[in-house]
Formats: structure tokens, C-alpha cells, sequence
């Protein structure tokens, strides 16, 4: 599969190990930066989604979408990702990623903002109980100057992934899929507006520390591969 993640923006918290740990299927462990562990609210656009040989198709290829993940390590020692939720716009693509992919996709009305330097995703699904929805707004995005993140880096960590895992309760079984696309480039920006809740609608209690850096990545181009037993 093909696909485009663009105008991405990276929020961060740190949360006790063991709290994560409680949560993950057989076959995972937490992945830590210097001993911490930290769940992770990205929103983003997804552009062109189809396989190589094939055309985008309107709204199944194209569409908004918020997740909240973690970062894990498989049995072989494999870094990767894990997703407790992925709110999107569109209701066909979700249903597709649920039924095929095994992945908690949900449907969710979001929509996007971008005047100057700034940038903001709004989104509300429908297991949200505030009609307000959630609000991510940040600005001092740099027209230029963005470069990929030092390898040994707290940003490297959290942004280059190229694994994800699904797990498949009825089988009981855990997948993953490799993905590849260049380093992204990212740079610091101001947060704005953030609403952690996200966290709360997924059973998480209200952070304790505070939000950690944020980052923004003008996005890649990201060919992913079939699933395969973890």
C-alpha cells in the first residue's frame, strides 16, 4: 500500500511504565527512552491511501485522523507502535482497517485548520460524550529550517517508527506490519491548545506529568507492507 501523512503534529506525555504495560496483548513489552514510557496523541492527514497499482479513490483514500499509540517491543526485539485508538473521517476506510487489519479504528468527524504558521485539528467521535470534541492547535511552524532528528534523540524515538502491531482478540493472535518512508523532518513548536482527554476516553486516567515537546513534520511518503503473524 501507498500513502501520504501530511501536516503531522506530534504530542507527548510520560506515563509510568507499568500503567502501559497492563494494557498491551501477550507478545509486547513497553519500548522506554532512558527508562520512560509515554503514550502519544498524533494527528495528521492522510493523503493518496490505495495499493501501487491502483488509483486514489476520493474519501477511502483521502482523510483526517487522530490516534493515540504507544511504543512497543515485540518478542524478536522489533520496535514499533501500538494504537489504542485511530479516529478518522472516513466510515468506509475505517470499517475496512477493523475488519481486515484488526486495527481500533473508529469513526469521527474531524476537520483541519492551517492559517500562517499555525495549525489545528479538531475532531469528536462518537464514543466522545463532550460535544465539544477535541481541540490540537499549535503555531511557530518555520517555513523552512526542518531536518530529521538525531538518532539518539527523545524525538527520534517517538516519531521514526516503522512497525505496527494489531492484535486480533477473536484469534487471539498479534500482527504486525512494516513500513518504510524517509527520516521526517520535524521541528519544535508551540502548543496552543491540547486536549489530553483522549487518553481519558481510552481508559487512561488525566496525565500527572506535564505535556513534553511537541512536534510538527511537513509528512512522508509511506509504502506499507502486508501484515504478517508477530
Amino acid at each position: 500500500m501507498f500513502q501520504s501523512w501530511l501536516d503531522l503534529l506530534f504530542f507527548h506525555w510520560q506515563v509510568p511504565v507499568g500503567t502501559i504495560q497492563q494494557t498491551l496483548p501477550d507478545g509486547l513489552r513497553v519500548h522506554t527512552y532512558e527508562g520512560r514510557a509515554f503514550l502519544s496523541i498524533v494527528a495528521f492527514t492522510m493523503r493518496g491511501l490505495r495499493p501501487r497499482s491502483l488509483p486514489a479513490v476520493g474519501r477511502i483514500s483521502n482523510f483526517l485522523e487522530l490516534n493515540l499509540r504507544t511504543y512497543v517491543v515485540d518478542e524478536q526485539g522489533r520496535p514499533g507502535v501500538w494504537f489504542y485508538s485511530l479516529d478518522a473521517d472516513s466510515w468506509i476506510s475505517v470499517e475496512i482497517a477493523r475488519r481486515f487489519f484488526h486495527l481500533p479504528y473508529e469513526h469521527a468527524r474531524l476537520a483541519k485548520r492551517r492559517s500562517g504558521d499555525a495549525l489545528g485539528y479538531h475532531s469528536h467521535a462518537r464514543r466522545d460524550p463532550d460535544p465539544e470534541g477535541l481541540q490540537y492547535r499549535v503555531d511557530g511552524i518555520p517555513d523552512q529550517g526542518m531536518a530529521p532528528a538525531s538518532p539518539e534523540s527523545l524525538a527520534h524515538f517517538w516519531v521514526e517508527r516503522y512497525r505496527l502491531f494489531a492484535y486480533d482478540s477473536r484469534r487471539k493472535r498479534l500482527w504486525s506490519g512494516a513500513i518504510s518512508h524517509k527520516p521526517y523532518d520535524v521541528v519544535q513548536v508551540e502548543p496552543r491548545q491540547v486536549d489530553a482527554r483522549l487518553m481519558q476516553i481510552n481508559g487512561f486516567a488525566q496525565p500527572a506529568s506535564d505535556l513534553e515537546a511537541v512536534y510538527y513534520s511537513p509528512g512522508v511518503h509511506v509504502s506499507a507492507y502486508r501484515f504478517q503473524r508477530s
